[in-house]
């Protein structure tokens, strides 16, 4: 997981020379996420910044200022990446590749889609907060294998171990987009926190909250379990952005200790 990510920016020549691109960084690890704003554009219009041949919606922070993530998953290839800024009619989404498990059920879709949700509306707040403090015994980006050796694929978030029926935490301020059980995620309650952030917790034993309830960050919504195919009971938490998923640790505070009131 040391690969890193050269990014090069190109604006389109049909954007005003006026405006100002600011990246949160030039250089990214897999599983890191990007910060593009855009200054200067009248709040008017749609945009989309375009990573190669990916487009990510930009959504609006202030009177003149854009923004948008970019996750880099633990799947990403490309070594040198182009960015460029462009209005168009209409709105775009990234591009995404159906899963084999989502080509063979609707169901298994239904949480695909969930952890794609795009709202224009940001309902996160400053930092993402521990949904469960615990030792962590799977990393993000790991290779996985069952009981038998068979390769299952590469791990999309942390796994936090916990006790059956300890309490889990809300990361942050959003609401319920999805609540359901499947065969390897066991209980999974999906939280939508705006602007194409979305959170996951699988394996869970309870959940507490219901679809479509506005949530808010530190309030228990579920309980540690060992549901869906597992080993032992623990909470698998999952980060993405723009149906991306990203290393959570890169969002999480590194003091566990304030977090979880």
């Amino acid at each position: 997981m040391r690969l890193t990510i050269p990014l090069i920016l190109l604006l389109l020549s049909g954007i005003s020379q006026g405006i100002e691109v600011e990246l949160s960084k030039k250089v990214l690890k897999l599983g890191e996420s990007l910060e593009v704003k855009v200054k200067g554009i009248e709040k008017s219009g749609n945009y989309i910044c375009w990573l190669n041949d990916s487009p990510y919606p930009l959504y609006w922070l202030n009177a003149n200022t854009l923004r948008t993530f970019i996750g880099f998953g633990a799947k990403f290839k490309a070594k040198t990446c182009s960015l460029k800024i462009e209005e168009v009619q209409g709105t775009f989404l990234p591009k995404y590749e159906e899963s084999n498990r989502e080509k063979r059920s609707i169901y298994v879709k239904r949480l695909a889609d969930a952890l794609r949700t795009e709202t224009p509306t940001q309902l996160w707040t400053e930092d993402f907060v521990w949904p469960l403090i615990g030792r962590i015994s799977g990393r993000f980006g790991e290779r996985r294998f069952d009981q038998n050796g068979t390769y299952l694929g590469i791990h999309q978030g942390i796994d936090i171990i916990g006790k059956t029926g300890t309490p889990i935490f809300c990361s942050n301020n959003g609401q319920v987009v999805l609540i359901g059980r499947f065969d390897l995620e066991g209980k999974v309650l999906v939280i939508d926190h705006g602007q194409g952030f979305v959170s996951a917790y699988f394996h869970l034993s309870e959940i507490l909250v219901e679809e479509g309830e506005l949530v808010r960050k530190n309030q228990i919504i579920a309980r540690v379990g060992a549901t869906g195919r597992v080993t032992a009971s623990h909470l698998h938490f999952g980060l993405y952005i723009h149906g991306t998923p990203i290393d959570p640790l890169y969002w999480l505070p590194k003091d566990t200790t304030k977090n979880v009131k």
